[in-house]
């Protein structure tokens, strides 16, 4: 019985000794990762220091310049699935890519407007405004007094900032009972 509670004591030291010493290394290496971000920083925005030095310490390399982002100079391509009754899924993309769910770089959202009626309107005030999305498809439902009538979209691409391109054609598909 001595000799298991021995080893038993031990053991707990053992325990409490590995635990401690994990705690010490995790607070050790948080203090280290403190002081090397601190020069990390120093060294970036130390204009004598070129981006050949800093590359070399394994630090990134950042632009000096930014970039504004133009607003959309290309409206959207579209494509309207019916695809359930009182509802369209519309898909829309840039017409100059040949992958379909790809939007124009610097687009970040696309913007859905609609009317719904007989003919297509002459002027685009009578449309309304459906959605903003920033995916590749949207599902519009109708009520049941809009069937048989016919759905009239436009779209068009918005950058980051809200900046607005041009709408574009108009795409239109029938509300299915």
């Amino acid at each position: 019985m001595a000799a298991f509670e021995a080893e038993y004591h031990d053991s707990v030291q053992s325990r409490d000794a590995s635990r401690a010493a994990t705690v010490n290394k995790i607070q050790a290496r948080q203090a280290l990762e403190t002081t090397l971000r601190t020069v990390g920083s120093m060294i970036q925005a130390n204009p004598e220091i070129t981006d050949a030095e800093k590359a070399e310490a394994g630090l990134p390399i950042h632009s000096t310049s930014r970039r504004r982002i133009p607003a959309p100079t290309v409206a959207p391509a579209a494509e309207i699935d019916i695809t359930a009754p009182m509802r369209h899924m519309v898909h829309f993309f840039d017409a100059a890519n040949s992958r379909r769910k790809t939007k124009p770089a610097g687009v970040k959202f696309c913007e859905i407007i609609m009317f719904v009626g007989d003919a297509e309107p002459e002027n685009i005030e009578l449309y309304r405004n459906v959605g903003v999305t920033g995916k590749s498809s949207y599902t519009i439902g109708f009520d049941t007094i809009d069937v048989g009538k016919t759905a009239w979209y436009r779209f068009r691409w918005t950058n980051p900032r809200g900046e607005a391109g041009p709408w574009s054609t108009a795409y239109s598909a029938t509300v299915a009972e």
